[in-house]
């Protein structure tokens, strides 16, 4: 009897040990899914963290990374985009008329040369680089100047299109420029024409 009682016991560890495992590959089963599918919502809204401005009349957009805390502003002066951060990070964008019979690089180096005169006071004014932006000819310069006692970095670049000619001016202060030299690339890599 004993051994009868003791075949029972056994059998009734058996039984709770399978149900037991059965109720955990359920468990594991469901679970492992739903929690590898948020996984992958959370890499896709971490990759997502990007945002794009658009100009008011929809001709240019400029996709920028949310990190570095752009606001848009209503453009003053004659700009179709002006975008400012907190750490006195400026983009202004600015769409100028096709000039007909003269040279883009004139146009530009002529730019540049009416561009300085209005600074008392510049430095590592850069020669005029060429570019490709949005599959259209550019150009592009970049100078320090100073401004109440607070060096600034000043990267110009005008882009060529049918329509016109669309010029970045990006400006920051000169102490940020290692942090601060990925936005210019970004700009170049992420600014679109319609």
């Amino acid at each position: 009897m004993n051994e009868l009682f003791q075949f029972h016991r056994e059998l009734n560890i058996k039984k709770v040990l399978i149900f037991a495992i059965i109720i955990i590959l359920i468990i594991v089963v469901f679970l492992v899914p739903k929690n590898l599918k948020k996984s992958e919502e959370q890499k896709t809204e971490e990759s997502n963290q990007n945002i794009t401005f658009m100009s008011n009349d929809n001709r240019i957009s400029l996709l920028l990374p949310k990190e570095y805390g752009f606001s848009e502003y209503k453009p003053v002066q004659n700009y179709i985009l002006e975008l400012r951060t907190e750490n006195n990070i400026d983009i202004f964008v600015s769409h100028k008329e096709l000039v007909e019979n003269r040279n883009f690089n004139n146009i530009v180096s002529t730019d540049r040369e009416s561009y300085i005169k209005t600074f008392n006071t510049y430095s590592n004014l850069s020669e005029i680089a060429d570019l490709t932006i949005s599959g259209n000819p550019a150009y592009s310069y970049s100078f320090h100047y100073l401004d109440n006692n607070t060096a600034y970095f000043l990267q110009i670049i005008w882009i060529q299109t049918d329509t016109g000619y669309y010029i970045i001016d990006i400006e920051f202060p000169l102490s940020t420029l290692s942090s601060n030299y990925k936005l210019i690339n970004d700009i170049i890599t992420n600014f679109k024409i319609s």
